[in-house]
């Protein structure tokens, strides 16, 4: 008699426990899963299938921000999404196209006396943009 006694206590210790761990877990049950993983229990939501892709980037390589010219024109190159288009603007001409498939492209504008600034935008097929601006210094003196 004895003996039914512990072992319908052990029975009933256990189902109390299952019946606690659950109603602890119900709302991590019904927001996502529950997975066990190295003895914890840790809840794992569903996430939904999403394209990752890097943001747009620009990275200007010549010529240096801040840099002094002698001639009238200045080769402005760099790096960007392929297939993006870069827009070039300053105070006397603005300029877009396409890079190419690697994601170069290359480019000249015209400078006048002093300070040139230059605004290189890049807009990639998502709307996504990313800009920099180059100041170049024109002097007609000869360097």
């Amino acid at each position: 008699m004895k003996r039914d006694i512990v072992i319908a206590l052990v029975i009933g210790f256990f189902i109390g426990c299952a019946t606690a761990l659950t109603a602890v877990n119900l709302p991590n049950i019904v927001k996502g899963r529950l997975t066990l993983s190295s003895n914890k229990l840790s809840l794992v939501s569903p996430s939904p299938a999403v394209n990752i892709e890097k943001p747009n980037q620009l990275a200007i390589s010549t010529p240096k921000d801040k840099s002094v010219s002698d001639e009238k024109t200045v080769s402005i190159e760099g790096k960007t999404k392929p297939g993006s288009v870069v827009l070039m603007e300053s105070s006397l001409d603005s300029k877009a196209f396409e890079a190419t498939g690697d994601g170069s492209f290359k480019n000249t504008m015209p400078l006048t006396d002093g300070a040139n600034n230059i605004y290189v935008t890049s807009y990639d097929k998502n709307g996504e943009n990313a800009a920099q601006e180059l100041t170049i210094f024109y002097t007609s003196q000869n360097l």
